[in-house]
């Protein structure tokens, strides 16, 4: 424990980054400027939103009674349940402490290396799912703002067409969309952390 206190403190005088930043008080504290305690803490807020688009799934489900629409939804259902548990799993992992017998670099490294793995994982297997969503929300409107049944909304050659570019361009928009929301609530905590990786590096 003393030699990353002392780690701390030879970071601290060298100036590299700001005193309050780089305190080895902060790091230890649950609150405070410690990134990992930023990052759980996003984890969180994550969840949270999780926990209420999954509510509005489940209450559209028994709102809509367009059958091919429950079965999107149902698909969406259950990626933001694998979602919700990924970064449940996450969070526990996720510790803003350092254990006496641990590496502080290391266990940084491992630390960032977790939380960048998780955000690609999710951005991958979404990326399967965002076209099912399209779909289902293209069809919900064609059924309701028509009243016909989904059979003959798509028979229809301009409204097929419409179908998949819907599919194209919302596609990669949620996907684009859920890198930024991603880099807005992470980016600026694993800069800082890989900032306090770097600096310790160097030391070393």
């Amino acid at each position: 424990m003393m030699d990353i206190e002392q780690s701390w403190g030879r970071l601290v005088n060298t100036e590299r980054l700001p005193e309050e930043f780089l305190s080895g008080n902060n790091w230890h504290k649950p609150s405070g400027l410690n990134p990992l305690a930023r990052l759980k803490r996003g984890l969180r807020i994550n969840m949270f939103w999780g926990i209420f688009i999954a509510t509005l799934y489940i209450l559209s489900i028994f709102y809509f009674p367009v059958l091919i629409f429950r079965v999107t939804m149902i698909a969406m259902l259950l990626f933001t349940a694998w979602a919700l548990l990924s970064t449940y799993r996450m969070y526990l992992q996720l510790d803003p402490r350092i254990c006496n017998d641990c590496s502080l670099v290391s266990e940084m490294q491992r630390h960032y290396a977790a939380i960048h793995s998780w955000m690609r994982m999710q951005e991958k297997v979404a990326l399967f799912f965002y076209p099912i969503g399209a779909a289902g929300g293209f069809l919900l409107g064609g059924v309701m703002g028509s009243g016909k049944s989904i059979a003959e909304i798509m028979s229809r050659t301009p409204v097929q067409v419409a179908f998949v570019l819907a599919i194209l361009l919302l596609t990669p928009a949620a996907y684009y969309l859920a890198r930024w929301l991603n880099k807005k609530a992470f980016g600026k905590h694993l800069e800082a952390l890989r900032s306090r990786i770097d600096a310790l590096s160097a030391e070393g």
